[in-house]
């Protein structure tokens, strides 16, 4: 797949319904132009949503006690943080790989979607999804 002048392998076809994409995505790097590699973005899309217990009651999302609930892991980023002016209506917050890092994700060039924060107040817990920014995606 090519985006932003980049090219980006594909995997993961169900080869019994695709068996055509399957085999050429399977033998892209001996058929394309350029060899493909392995996509590690510099920056991330974190999203933050301040969880509400409308949505659990509906059974939209998971109890994060069921799902688990990760501590804050940034002491010098405020939940605040996300609903400045990057995108208030989307609560979104430009993330650095290292920022990233520290969730304890390696190499993650794919999205993680509800991730639930206790905030550093110890009592706010919030929905955390990771979106991987192409590197010429405006930040």
């Amino acid at each position: 797949m090519r985006a932003g002048g980049l090219d980006k392998r594909v995997e993961g076809p169900d080869p019994n319904r695709y068996p055509e994409l399957a085999t050429h995505l399977l033998n892209l790097d001996r058929v394309a132009r350029f060899p493909t590699r392995v996509f590690v973005p510099d920056r991330y899309w974190g999203n933050l949503f301040e969880v509400d217990n409308y949505w659990f009651e509906l059974g939209v999302l998971p109890e994060p006690r069921d799902a688990g609930i990760v501590p804050w892991p940034w002491p010098d980023i405020a939940p605040a943080e996300f609903f400045g002016p990057a995108a208030p209506e989307f609560g979104r917050r430009v993330i650095s790989a290292d920022e990233a890092a520290v969730l304890g994700l390696s190499n993650n060039g794919g999205v993680v979607q509800r991730m639930y924060l206790i905030g550093p107040d110890g009592k706010t817990i919030y929905s955390f999804s990771l979106w991987p920014m192409l590197p010429d995606e405006a930040g």
